[in-house]
């Protein structure tokens, strides 16, 4: 969730990992302080926006499949790359969202179903998550905090941690797998040395 409109994070490849919960056993031990874990499955629905619009796309999430529970969200990559963004989140009547945007918008682009685990930190904007998309053999694990030095401490835990090599990619959800670019990655030193 975006913290006053924004979303600081770094998204990692974990090099050669294929199952989820082979990563969710290399970063629980690190995390085993978390304030909660969230484990669960989303199945996100996204839609382009117009052309004259700032935001990149519109995702709608059913926050729990217990209730009615939704989340609208609207990101734009205003600074150039997805590490600081724009987020914006709304809770929702999910049901009553999806006939809206459907009525409004259309079909969606895409769904995208992924498994998770987030792990909460210090706050609800501090987390740690390691999630799998469907159909896709990739692990990846996404930082996000307050500030792009929380973000790298968090991350330095991870690298030292957790016996896994990383790449740092720069291609969000919706541009790997709605828009079905390929992923672009970089060293990680770049963002580390940059904070």
């Amino acid at each position: 969730m975006g913290y006053k409109n924004r979303e600081v994070e770094v998204k990692m490849l974990a090099v050669g990992v294929k199952g989820l919960q082979t990563m969710v056993d290399r970063i629980d031990p690190l995390f085993k302080n978390a304030s909660d874990i969230i484990i669960g499955n989303a199945a996100d629905l996204y839609w382009s926006t117009p052309k004259n619009s700032p935001a990149d796309f519109v995702r709608l999430r059913r926050v729990s499949n217990a209730s009615d529970e939704g989340q609208i969200t609207a990101k734009a990559t205003d600074k150039g790359s997805t590490v600081d963004r724009v987020e914006i989140d709304l809770p929702v009547p999910y049901k009553q969202a999806k006939a809206l945007m459907l009525a409004a918008h259309g079909d969606p682009m895409a769904e995208v179903v992924k498994k998770y685990h987030v792990y909460l930190l210090e706050n609800d904007d501090t987390t740690v998550s390691v999630y799998q998309v469907r159909n896709d053999d990739r692990v990846f694990v996404e930082v996000e905090a307050r500030t792009k030095k929380r973000v790298a401490e968090i991350i330095r835990v991870i690298l030292a941690g957790s016996n896994t090599d990383y790449e740092w990619i720069q291609s969000s959800v919706y541009n790997m797998f709605v828009e079905k670019k390929a992923m672009k990655s970089v060293a990680f030193q770049k963002f580390l040395e940059s904070v």
